[in-house]
């Protein structure tokens, strides 16, 4: 279906007009998706199992910051830091974000190099360039048939200024530090 709908925009071109909200599975590369994010009224755009490891090549960064999206879904997302990272500073400004982590995706290997397993840190470093737009964060994850997943440092979203609603997983909360510094890490204006 997703070659059917590419081949479609590529015969009629004026079709991408009336496109404001898609859901694209990534089955198999951002690479084949990611023209969707520039589509010219997209302003929803839902993403499940976005599991890339490594960046999209660009000829230079003229890209970052020029999507219009505004809303995007990353539905059982196991990409790592990096690939997220860049995905995440496409748009000029992201106003809602809905995150399932599949942590377990972290847990590959680049060939002889150690896993890095996901971590709260690693996903607030992929978001930081939409920390002064994004108002509204939807954050879970699946449920996991083994222990030993989402333990290290509590989330810290405190950088994110206009940050107003939080839907989040209580176990984002959970750190190695004393339970009642949880509200150190939450942004200001949240309501």
């Amino acid at each position: 279906p997703l070659k059917q709908l590419n081949q479609s925009l590529e015969k009629n071109p004026s079709l991408k007009e009336h496109i404001i909200s898609a859901t694209i599975p990534c089955d198999d590369s951002i690479d084949d998706i990611h023209h969707f994010f520039w589509l010219p009224k997209i302003k929803t755009l839902a993403i499940p199992k976005f599991s890339e490891w490594e960046l999209l090549e660009f000829e230079n960064n003229s890209h970052i910051g020029t999507s219009p999206v505004e809303s995007l879904k990353l539905i059982d997302c196991g990409a790592h830091e990096e690939a997220l990272a860049a995905v995440l500073s496409w748009p000029a400004a992201l106003k809602t974000l809905h995150y399932d982590a599949d942590q377990g995706e972290w847990d590959g290997h680049y060939g002889d190099e150690p896993a890095n397993s996901w971590t709260c840190a690693a996903f607030v470093r992929a978001l930081k360039s939409q920390k002064t737009t994004l108002t509204e964060l939807t954050m879970n994850r699946p449920s996991l048939d083994h222990e030993g997943l989402g333990n290290g440092p509590r989330i810290d979203l405190s950088e994110f200024t206009a940050l107003h609603t939080l839907r989040i997983y209580h176990v984002f909360f959970c750190g190695w530090d004393e339970p009642l510094n949880v509200w150190k890490g939450l942004p200001r204006n949240l309501e």
